[in-house]
């Protein structure tokens, strides 16, 4: 009796050459956590009484349960889950039972390890259900994996603590996961072309979303991130064209470049406050995306004006554009004159856009900035900067324009342009003219004016003085 009561042991196996557990053997085993029996056994009461026990895993037969003054309390406060073979007819309902404690059954076909004390079971109703603690083993290819046409869900369960590279990539029936809390990291491509993935559940100690993880599970429709994700890598989510609902965790720190290219069903992101790093295209070829908006006012990194997303300078100004939403209706927009850099794919298909404005230097501007737009792009003839290899296509249809030195904004989203050639002041974009603007500075120059779609009023004295005017 009491042999390794209140022991350090964490995972036991007894084989069939044992008869006898004695009572109170693994009592008060906190560390505990996974058990194998095999057949022939008799358990005496209280054998794993008050133990950490998670998992049972009867390998045959059901052992004989002790009474003690007509009570079965093997178990006695243990909250666990116990799997016996589904194929063993000697089981029935009377062995399953909860022996003092809360105990949880699950028939299982197959069995075996993916970690030196981590363990998996197919279950007879499709789920593959992942158990144990520690890490899955990395290098090996894991038994399961031979169900991959068959596996509907799959559960972490336990004290796992990882979810090693490719373990379920290509389970072509997999509809939904449920990641439990020990886990901390999922390795690149784990759950990559899962073509019918539908749901993912993440447990709250979930940090690492890894290169890849989840590309192109295009049924995906529901994520739930857990509150300690802090990164989530290249790619992990590319290419899940049904994705519609992400609400990116508190905690998170870095979006990896294309983390979420190709979510052609997002219609908003929110960056939360603690992120620092957003890579390149990490939200490009999102076609249903209206609008980018950064959950923190004084965020020292990014910005959100007018739902367009920029990454700030260190005096606070839009130093970098990071990505126009494809699907905002505007037809004009002005590049704030303190963008430096224009990333790859920035105006990736922005359909309505037909005018861009620049307003000074001309900037870095990355691979296929302007795919698939048709637009007109006005730039200040007299600034040098322009040349003939900023003036290109990148991957769009681009009519280059050059303006006068003059332009400026005129409201809270509109802009406007003097071109001196023709006279001509253009106003653009969206919202209401202030009053008394500043393009008043040549109302004695100004002979045409065209104002665009998308301006919704004309503020008081906005063309005093105008006295050219045709």
């Amino acid at each position: 009796e009491k042999a390794f009561a209140k022991s350090g042991l964490r995972s036991i196996t007894i084989p069939s050459s044992v008869a006898n557990v004695g009572n109170q053997v693994f009592s008060g085993c906190e560390k505990l956590h996974t058990v194998m029996l095999y057949t022939g056994l008799t358990l005496s009461y209280a054998a794993f009484a008050e133990s950490g026990v998670k998992f049972v895993v009867f390998r045959s037969s059901p052992p004989v349960f002790e009474m003690y003054m007509g009570v079965q309390g093997q178990f006695s406060g243990v909250h666990a889950t116990a799997l016996y073979p589904a194929g063993n007819s000697s089981w029935s309902s009377g062995d399953m039972l909860n022996y003092g404690g809360t105990i949880t059954w699950k028939a299982y076909t197959d069995f075996g390890k993916c970690g030196e004390e981590v363990y998996w079971a197919m279950l007879s109703d499709g789920e593959l259900f992942i158990f144990g603690s520690g890490d899955m083993w990395s290098a090996f290819t894991p038994g399961f994996t031979k169900y991959k046409d068959s596996v509907t869900s799959v559960t972490i369960g336990g004290s796992v603590t990882s979810i090693r590279s490719w373990a379920f990539s290509n389970f072509s029936a997999l509809r939904t996961v449920t990641i439990g809390d020990s886990v901390k990291t999922i390795d690149q491509n784990a759950f990559q072309y899962c073509t019918q993935l539908t749901n993912v559940s993440f447990g709250s100690g979930v940090e690492t979303i890894g290169q890849n993880a989840f590309q192109n599970c295009a049924l995906l429709t529901n994520v739930s991130f857990g509150s300690s994700v802090k990164t989530i890598e290249a790619n992990a989510f590319l290419g899940c064209s049904s994705l519609a609902d992400v609400t990116l965790p508190e905690n998170l720190v870095t979006i990896g470049a294309r983390a979420f290219y190709g979510c052609e069903s997002l219609t908003v992101v929110s960056i939360p406050r603690k992120v620092s790093v957003i890579g390149d295209q990490a939200f490009a070829a999102c076609s249903a995306l209206k609008s980018f908006y950064v959950e923190y006012y004084f965020h020292p990194y990014f910005e959100a004006t007018g739902g367009v997303l920029y990454k700030k300078s260190g005096d606070g100004s839009a130093q970098e554009l990071i990505q126009y939403p494809p699907a905002k209706t505007s037809t004009s927009y002005s590049v704030p004159s303190s963008v430096e850099i224009i990333r790859p794919t920035a105006f990736w298909n922005s359909r309505f856009l037909t005018n861009i404005y620049f307003q000074s230097d001309a900037p870095s501007i990355g691979e296929d900035a302007f795919y698939g737009v048709n637009a007109t792009v006005y730039y200040p003839g007299a600034n040098e900067s322009w040349t003939d290899s900023v003036r290109q296509n990148y991957g769009g249809t681009i009519h280059w324009a050059a303006t006068g030195s003059a332009s400026g904004t005129c409201g809270d989203g509109v802009i406007w342009a003097f071109d001196d050639s023709n006279k001509k002041l253009t106003i653009s974009g969206s919202g209401a003219i202030a009053e008394n603007p500043s393009y008043l500075a040549h109302s004695q120059e100004i002979q045409t004016v065209v104002i665009e779609n998308g301006v919704t009023e004309i503020g008081k004295e906005a063309f005093k003085a105008c006295t050219a005017l045709t």
